[in-house]
C-alpha cells in the first residue's frame, strides 16, 4: 500500500469500521439509495435550487447567460452525486477509485441525456450505454475486490427489476412506482447484495500481488 493510501486508509478508519461487515454495509446502501430517491422525487423544488444556484449566481455576473446545456450538465453531476456518493464507501474503495467510480456514473448520465434525447427508441441504446458503464465499472474494481466480474451479474437483475416496474406502471398494472423510494430500495438491496456478498476487498498483500502481475 502506498503512503497515500495509508494516510487515506487512517483518515476514514472508522468508515472503514461502519462498511466492514456486508450486512451494515447492504442496509446501509439500500437505506441511503431510497433517502436519495425520497429527496429527488419528493422535494424536487429543493433539489433543483441546491444545484442551480451557482448557475444563477455566475449568471447575475456574466455579461451573457451561461449555454442551457450548462444546466444539463449540472443537473447530472449532482443527481448522480446524490445517487450513489455512498457506493464507494460501501464498497471501501480508495480515494482515486471511487472518484473513477462516480465518473462513470456521471459520464453515463451525461451521454445519457445529450446523445438520447432526441431519439424514439432508447431501448438498445440505453442497454448499450449500460454495459459500457458496467464494463467501465469492473475496471475500478480489478486489482481492489476480487471477482470484479460481478458487476454485470449485479446489475442486469437490478436493470431488469426498474425496467420491468416502469413498463408495468406505464401501463397501470402496478403502481408500485408511486412510491419510488420503496422501488429504489428494491433496487438498490438487488445490486449491492450480489456486489457485496459476491465479491470480497482484496487484502493488502493480495493487491500488491495483483498489481504486480498487471505489470508482466
Amino acid at each position: 500500500m502506498s503512503p497515500s493510501e495509508e494516510t487515506q486508509s487512517s483518515r476514514w478508519q472508522w468508515l472503514d469500521w461502519w462498511f466492514a461487515p456486508r450486512g451494515r454495509a447492504l442496509l446501509t446502501w439500500a437505506a441511503l439509495a431510497a433517502l436519495a430517491e425520497w429527496a429527488i422525487y419528493y422535494h424536487w423544488k429543493q433539489v433543483k435550487a441546491l444545484y442551480h444556484w451557482p448557475i444563477d449566481l455566475m449568471n447575475r455576473f456574466a455579461p451573457t447567460p451561461l449555454p442551457g446545456f450548462i444546466d444539463t450538465i449540472a443537473f447530472c453531476v449532482n443527481i448522480s452525486l446524490l445517487s450513489a456518493w455512498f457506493e464507494p464507501l460501501a464498497l471501501r474503495l480508495n480515494l482515486r477509485r471511487g472518484a473513477a467510480w462516480l465518473g462513470i456514473r456521471v459520464a453515463a448520465n451525461l451521454i445519457a441525456n445529450f446523445a438520447m434525447s432526441n431519439m424514439s427508441d432508447v431501448r438498445w441504446p440505453t442497454i448499450g450505454l449500460s454495459c459500457l458503464s458496467w464494463a467501465a465499472a469492473t475496471f475500478v474494481l480489478r486489482g481492489w475486490r476480487s471477482r470484479p466480474w460481478m458487476v454485470f451479474v449485479a446489475r442486469a437483475p437490478a436493470f431488469a427489476l426498474v425496467s420491468t416496474i416502469t413498463m408495468m406502471n406505464s401501463r397501470g398494472m402496478l403502481p408500485i412506482y408511486r412510491f419510488p423510494t420503496l422501488s429504489a430500495s428494491a433496487e438498490a438491496f438487488i445490486y449491492a447484495a450480489i456486489l457485496l456478498y459476491g465479491t470480497r476487498l482484496l487484502t493488502p498483500e493480495e493487491r500488491a500481488q495483483r498489481e504486480v502481475e498487471s505489470h508482466h
